[in-house]
């Protein structure tokens, strides 16, 4: 029979077996992050797939399925600042610009999965963003990176790729 629907009562049991990179990122969420740190990760639309990892961890995303902040905020205004800057840290090139945005939304962790990589993808047909498309970020695996705390670029070089940052937010998290 099919493993996915053996009766079981762990709802999460398919997306473990379906999505195991993202449920591994999940787990070590959940089991070395304390607090409630924000992180980001691609925003959907109602009933998506985006929002997994805020879903699954209990920490907070800068925007989890869109269409639901407008309609219980009665207002696009939040959705509308939020969305801008969640696709100008996936895509810029600027440094800056991106601790910048990191900095606005207190973001501690960004996600970046398939999921990520097809919103990037998105994105990139969109004249509107400059986007890398040898980023490391459009890579096969999924990473969570610690997004820099100060002004402090090397941090920010690993979201780009540039080095692993997995072992890194370990030690910092368990000390």
């Amino acid at each position: 029979g099919n493993s996915l629907l053996t009766p079981n009562l762990d709802g999460t049991n398919p997306l473990a077996k379906s999505r195991p990179d993202d449920w591994a990122a999940i787990t070590w969420l959940n089991q070395h992050i304390r607090g409630t740190p924000v992180i980001l990760e691609a925003p959907g639309g109602a009933y998506a797939y985006e929002g997994r990892v805020s879903a699954l961890t209990g920490l907070p995303a800068v925007l989890g399925w869109s269409g639901h902040e407008s309609q219980w905020r009665g207002s696009y205004t939040e959705r509308g600042q939020r969305e801008p800057d969640i696709a100008a840290i996936y895509t810029s090139s600027d440094n800056q610009v991106t601790l910048d945005l990191l900095h606005k939304w207190n973001i501690s962790y960004v996600i970046v999965g398939e999921t990520e990589r097809n919103y990037i993808r998105g994105l990139c047909g969109n004249p509107e963003y400059a986007c890398l498309a040898d980023s490391a970020a459009l890579k096969d695996e999924l990473r969570c990176v610690e997004a820099p705390t100060g002004i402090d670029l090397e941090h920010h070089r690993a979201l780009r790729g540039e080095r692993d940052v997995k072992g890194l937010v370990a030690d910092r998290r368990e000390d």
